[in-house]
């Protein structure tokens, strides 16, 4: 092992954490069953910044990181009538 650091996976039947030691990287791991509308998170290897998708179907934000600014762009479900809104990366301006 490279380091001393924990991935986290959810057991989707139970929801309870799951862990394991990853060699990669230094950062926490977890994604957590999308049916309950909890954040899925992941770490971007190449920016160490963590990255969160949630369920569309219950209205709430899904995050992603973008690699060329370095900003989290989120987008919500349409059929909620929630506004989609993201980083306008000319301007640096959320949309």
């Amino acid at each position: 092992m490279y380091t001393r650091v924990v991935v986290c996976l959810v057991d989707f039947d139970t929801g309870m954490h799951i862990c394991s030691p990853t060699a990669y990287t230094s950062v926490t791991v977890c994604r957590v069953d999308v049916d309950i509308g909890v954040n899925t998170c992941s770490l971007d290897v190449h920016t160490s910044v963590v990255v969160c998708r949630v369920d569309v179907d219950n209205g709430v934000d899904i995050c992603s990181l973008d690699v060329q600014t370095s900003v989290v762009v989120c987008r919500v479900d349409v059929d909620t009538g929630v506004v989609i809104y993201g980083l306008d990366v000319h301007t640096s301006v959320v949309v």
